[in-house]
Formats: C-alpha cells, structure tokens, sequence
C-alpha cells in the first residue's frame, strides 16, 4: 500500500508540472505582450552624419526695364494744381502710348492731394500739392535713355527708379538652387571619401542663410528733375547684368 501511495504521488505532481508548463505555452496575447514590454531594448544608433554647404551663382542680361515716374504740382490754388497734374499726366500718358506702352505694361496711381507748406527762398508759400505716380514697364532697352528725356520734356518731375530685370527671373533662380544642391553633394562625397567613408541620403536641406539667397539687379534711382522739364542726370544708362546667387546648407548620412 506504501509503494501504491507513493506511485500515485508521484503521478499527481507530474500531471500538475506538465499543466503548469501547458498554461505557460497558452498564455494570451495581452500576457505576452506585457511580458515583452518587460525586457530592455537596446536604442537605435544614429548614423554619424556630415554637414556641408553649396553656392551657385548665374548672371543673365535682363530684358526689360521698370520705370518708377511721378508727376507733381504745387500751387496756391487748390484747382490751379489740379488742373496742371491732369495737363501733366495727359502729356506723359501720350508719350507712353506713342512707344507702344499699355495694359499691363502700364499703371497709374489714384490721385493724391494734400494742402502743404513749401519754403522757397526761406519764404514760406502754402499751397496745395497733388502726386501721381506712374510705373511702366519697357522690354526695348535700347529705348530707356530717349524715353526718359522725352517723359521729362512731357511733365514728369520726378524718376523714382528705373530697375532691370529678366521675364524668367524665378526659372533662373531655380536653375542656380540645382546647381546649388549639385555642389553640396560633391563637396560631401569628396569629405567622405578622404575619410574612407561614403556618403548616404539627405537629412536636411536649406536653402541659403540672410543675405546670401539673393538677386542683383542693376538699379538707377532719385534722378533729379525739375518741374521746368530738365533732363536727366547723366547721359548713357548701361543695364547691366543681374546676379543671381544661391547658398543651400546640407546635412548628409555616412556610412
């Protein structure tokens, strides 16, 4: 009977083992993933990286000129002013129109009149000034200089600005931003190479930083002209050429 016993003992604590291992094998899913969720897990390493920067520059002849024009008068007498403006602007306008200049290529200001005070020959004159401001758009540059002088002769008083510029502009910038992005890639690979090391995929890119992103225009501005229709102050204008200049900064992956 002692050896049945122990027999049945014996039995019974395999049965309950082989159930307890059974149990483990079967655990849910949620059981699980809290076990896993338990173990250390190692944290990924980041490739060494290496940082550069691209310069590219493009100079292009511009094609077309904008003019930045006012007419002004002064008087004492509010309709003597007005009426001197519109005879002003009627003239310019006709010169402008005669060199083939309209639509799009042509804006004018809404009137502006202030009642102002001027000091000629320290004497103090009050009177009532009225400005219009008149912006036109020239693609003959062989043609600026004589308009200019023919624009002045017709009752413009002053010449704010005339800047060149090019139709393509933001295409030749985005050509530069290539070239730019082309530089970088070079200068990385030969850094990488002469560290024995191979350049991978971008992490980042920027372009430029202030002041180095930009577009040179070759720009004339504050001619001096007379209400009495002087011409304008020197005698040839040279358009130039415009700079285009683009810096974009890199940070590039090593392997």
């Amino acid at each position: 009977m002692r050896t049945l016993t122990l027999s049945i003992a014996a039995a019974t604590a395999a049965v309950a083992l082989a159930c307890g291992v059974n149990a483990l094998d079967h655990a849910t899913p949620a059981a699980r993933a809290a076990d896993a969720t338990d173990l250390p897990r190692e944290a990924p390493r980041p490739f060494p990286t290496l940082s550069v920067s691209g310069v590219a520059e493009v100079s292009i002849a511009p094609d077309e000129a904008w003019l930045h024009l006012g007419v002004d008068s002064f008087f004492s007498d509010l309709d003597a002013a007005v009426e001197d403006n519109d005879e002003r602007i009627k003239s310019v306008m006709k010169v402008l129109h005669d060199a083939g200049l309209s639509g799009k290529n042509l804006q004018t200001d809404i009137m502006s009149l202030d009642e102002t005070t001027r000091y000629v020959a320290k004497v103090e004159l009050r009177g009532y000034q009225v400005r219009r401001n008149i912006t036109a758009r020239v693609t003959d540059l062989g043609k600026v200089e004589s308009l200019l002088q023919a624009l002045v002769r017709s009752g413009v008083t002053r010449i704010d600005s005339v800047r060149f510029s090019h139709t393509q502009l933001a295409a030749k910038k985005a050509e530069a931003r290539v070239e730019a992005l082309k530089a970088a890639r070079q200068k990385a690979e030969a850094m990488a190479t002469a560290l024995g090391q191979r350049v991978d995929k971008a992490v980042t890119v920027t372009e430029g930083y202030p002041g180095v992103s930009t577009i040179s225009q070759p720009t004339y501005t504050n001619f001096v002209v007379n209400a009495g229709g002087a011409s304008v102050d020197g005698d040839t204008f040279a358009s130039g050429r415009i700079q285009i200049a683009v810096q974009v900064s890199a940070v590039f992956e090593l392997r």
